[in-house]
């Protein structure tokens, strides 16, 4: 990116992670998501730059994952085995990582969380549901805002039922329906239990009339 370039219209919506407000534009015409780490260049940047408009960072290597329980929580191991959530380190921190895999339960993104309650988006987690990799349809679904959300109805329910989680927050919820449309008619039901503050609210609005009439419940 040319630093020299000046924000021209900052937070702005990511349509690559769903954030409402982490994207900035630069008076030189490329964007630049501090929450995904998504650079789009401008038709004036150099021709040398990488072809890709995405350059990603690598997921954190498996040897430097470990399954624990999040006893503070109250979620055992056994439910962060079954969904992929685990502890990790990251650039010399521990951290929670919920690993994104794809329909072939191969890798493809991770989702971190700090002590501080920050989070960090690598590799391709903005178009799939945490947990979808679990399920191929079935009777009932239920949708949880987050990760850890999710890995807690999940347990209540003796990990039994198919619960899965927005990739990031209810602002990705639209987005996401419309990627994962032909998964999600897969089920009779699909429960969504988002938060009861303004965001999940919104999040439960955006998504009403994408499923099949009487699919969907709050």
């Amino acid at each position: 990116m040319d630093s020299s370039s000046e924000v021209i219209r900052p937070h702005q919506s990511c349509s690559d992670c769903g954030s409402s407000d982490a994207l900035s534009v630069y008076s030189d015409g490329h964007t630049f998501c501090f929450s995904c780490q998504t650079h789009t260049p401008s038709g004036e940047e150099s021709s040398e730059a990488p072809s890709t408009s995405k350059k990603k960072e690598d997921l954190i290597p498996k040897d430097l994952l470990t399954i624990s329980p999040l006893k503070k929580r109250g979620i055992t191991s056994k439910t962060c085995e079954k969904y992929g959530y685990f502890i990790g380190d990251y650039k010399g921190k521990t951290v929670q990582v919920a690993v994104y895999y794809d329909e072939l339960q191969e890798p493809i993104g991770q989702k971190i969380r700090t002590a501080d309650k920050t989070f960090k988006s690598i590799g391709q987690v903005s178009s799939r549901f945490f947990g979808q990799h679990l399920f191929s349809g079935g009777k009932k679904l239920v949708i949880t805002e987050g990760e850890i959300d999710c890995l807690t109805v999940s347990q209540v329910q003796g990990n039994k039922y198919p619960v899965v989680s927005l990739p990031l927050g209810a602002s990705s919820a639209k987005k996401t329906f419309k990627a994962q449309h032909k998964w999600l008619e897969g089920f009779e039901e699909v429960i969504l239990m988002f938060d009861m503050d303004k965001a999940g609210q919104e999040g439960v609005e955006s998504v009403l009339g994408l499923l099949s009439p009487n699919k969907l419940k709050i």
